[in-house]
């Protein structure tokens, strides 16, 4: 913890952009692990803050980001540093963050905003982007945002309209079922900001190219179909019902025999799906090939080697849509479904069609068992009962077929459409006005006066265990272990995790003062104030007041603080008395001290008497 505060100790004027998450995933391709990285390369090229500052579980967890992003200019002038989560806290106290911005709002966000409004100078902003909404564990994840300390600077962010909608309808039922009323208990501001793509890495189309790539794919003139996304019929879309639609657009001029049907995605090596659709193939006289898991330049092979992308999404686990845009940047006509975030890069008629879809109007029984299936299980079951309309799937897909000059047509104006919407440079330059925009936004300062009420308060749930609890009246005296440490003839050993709280001044500070026996009044009068350092005279601190069972029900002073900020702190501390202490420096804080002084007793360095 340390070294990263001295890494900040001269950026006291800067902005800074902060976030919990790597963003760079590498376990398995997906939308949301393509739009993320997407969108941090394209944040770290067009560098628009002072600092990166990401705070992973491990510093492990982020030993690949700077190779991996190596050739961004952010990344070259060392702007990129990785801390672990327990050096957050202090890296809130001293630096000037701007915003925080996290790859998924429903984990961490909510408990982010809290530890800034006990910590942080500025309510900075906390934004979070939404992927999938399906899962139904969601509903709980939503209701911690919604809390007494949430404010008009915290936003999560979703990348379509259908989107958007999803997120305000969960917490207007979490509303509904709970009594919550937006002036107790405020939420998050819900916003809209797309997903972007590389155009660099999907040029315009090239006949040299296009040939190349069709070469690859053993094909001549014929048409080249494409779909790209996981092949999982209860995750993504189920492809079965395509084998009826290509039988529809035979029926309306697609040449039977004279195309080629190539689905590429994410597959597992066991997952029989791949199979299965090329069996299915061979029923209906469709060639189909499978492409497992195609990296980055085959499956921008594909897109150069095809005539029409395809995409008859049915399932509520899609929230946007990347691989449209991804075609559309191509050059490629788009056929797919009237579905969610289909709706916001598809202009039906100008870049592609967009085919009808019906779905329930009632799901209370997949709701109520929802919660106790696994995620496919129940994503299957609402797939199953959205239809894409067939026949127009069909007819679309013909009317493409031919005719090349519409596929031409179709395929520039998609392809401009997202160099002027969807372009990343473009979609980081709006994310950085929105944060800049949030700051706008009016924060009352009372929102720092809440602890979250899903925090786990430790103290106050599990005082019943321990025989008795600190007392301001408790007296403790340095034990010859402590002196020896002291006096430099012995050291005191923390563990690694631990250490930053166990700073060698502070505790030479409390061995000095309790060399002849002191209360916990007297130290923290002493420490807290600076006075053993020519400080100000101690602060009054009063005694705690016993239980009716007999014992001390709070720490020092006794009436528990209105704010989780703390009080009877000096000012030389760390706002709000917080545990946090800053290592290094021997400033404390009054639950800072208590666990020093815990923990001398604890290994013998201090006694009671």
């Amino acid at each position: 913890m340390q070294g990263y505060l001295w890494l900040c100790s001269n950026m006291q004027h800067t902005r800074l952009w902060g976030t919990l998450h790597p963003f760079l995933e590498h376990s398995v391709v997906m939308g949301r692990c393509v739009a993320n990285e997407g969108f941090l390369r394209a944040l770290l090229h067009l560098d628009p803050y002072d600092g990166y500052h990401f705070f992973l579980p491990t510093r492990d967890a982020g030993a690949h980001l700077a190779q991996a992003l190596c050739d961004t200019p952010a990344v070259r002038r060392g702007a990129l540093k990785v801390a672990t989560r327990l050096e957050l806290p202090a890296a809130l106290v001293r630096q000037p963050f701007h915003c925080f911005h996290l790859s998924d709002p429903m984990t961490e966000q909510p408990w982010l905003s809290a530890l800034r409004n006990h910590l942080a100078p500025q309510v900075f902003p906390v934004t979070g982007v939404t992927h999938s909404l399906s899962y139904t564990r969601y509903g709980a994840s939503l209701l911690a945002h919604m809390w007494p300390g949430c404010t008009r600077r915290d936003a999560i962010v979703s990348t379509s309209h259908a989107g958007c909608a999803v997120v305000g309808r969960m917490f207007a039922n979490l509303r509904r079922g709970y009594g919550l009323t937006p002036e107790a208990h405020p939420q998050p501001q819900v916003l809209r900001m797309p997903l972007g793509v590389d155009p660099v890495s999907l040029p315009a189309p090239d006949p040299k190219a296009r040939a190349r790539e069709r070469g690859r794919l053993g094909v001549g003139d014929e048409l080249v179909l494409l779909v790209v996304g996981r092949i999982a019929h209860y995750a993504k879309m189920d492809l079965l019902p395509l084998f009826r639609m290509l039988q529809r657009a035979e029926s309306c001029g697609l040449p039977r025999g004279e195309y080629l049907l190539v689905i590429a995605g994410q597959a597992d090596a066991d997952d029989g799906m791949p199979g299965i659709l090329e069996r299915m193939g061979a029923l209906y006289g469709v060639r189909v090939r499978v492409v497992r898991s195609p990296d980055d330049a085959t499956r921008n092979g594909l897109y150069a080697a095809a005539d029409i992308f395809l995409s008859p999404s049915d399932n509520v686990q899609e929230t946007f849509g990347l691989t449209l845009l991804e075609a559309a940047a191509a050059g490629l006509p788009v056929v797919a479904s009237d579905w969610d975030g289909y709706r916001d890069l598809v202009e039906d008629g100008v870049t592609g069609f967009l085919v009808s879809t019906l779905g329930p109007a009632v799901s209370a029984g997949v709701d109520v068992a929802a919660p106790l299936l696994y995620d496919n299980q129940y994503h299957l079951l609402l797939a199953q009962q959205v239809a894409v309309d067939v026949e127009a799937f069909g007819a679309s897909i013909a009317r493409l077929a031919v005719s090349a000059a519409l596929r031409e047509e179709m395929g520039r104006a998609g392809r401009e459409r997202v160099l002027a919407r969807f372009a990343w440079e473009s979609v980081v330059s709006r994310w950085v006005g929105l944060w800049d925009a949030l700051w706008q936004e009016p924060v009352d300062e009372q929102c720092r006066m809440h602890a979250h009420p899903m925090a786990m308060s430790y103290a106050d749930v599990f005082g019943g265990y321990p025989s008795a609890r600190l007392d301001a009246n408790l007296r403790v005296r340095a034990t010859p272990a402590g002196l020896a440490v002291y006096g430099g003839r012995e050291q005191a050993t923390p563990y690694p995790g631990v250490a930053f709280m166990v700073p060698d001044e502070a505790l030479h500070r409390l061995l000095f003062r309790t060399r002849k026996g002191a209360s916990l009044r007297e130290i923290c009068g002493h420490l807290l104030s600076g006075a053993d350092r020519g400080g100000d005279a101690a602060p009054d601190m009063s005694a705690s007041v016993p239980s009716a069972a007999g014992r001390s029900t709070s720490l020092m002073p006794d009436s528990p603080p209105t704010s989780p900020r703390g009080a009877g702190a000096s000012e030389d501390a760390v706002p709000g008395g917080s545990l946090w202490s800053l290592p290094g420096n021997g400033d404390l804080t009054l639950e800072g001290l208590h666990f020093l002084v815990l923990w001398a007793l604890k290994h013998d360095l201090l006694e009671v008497y």
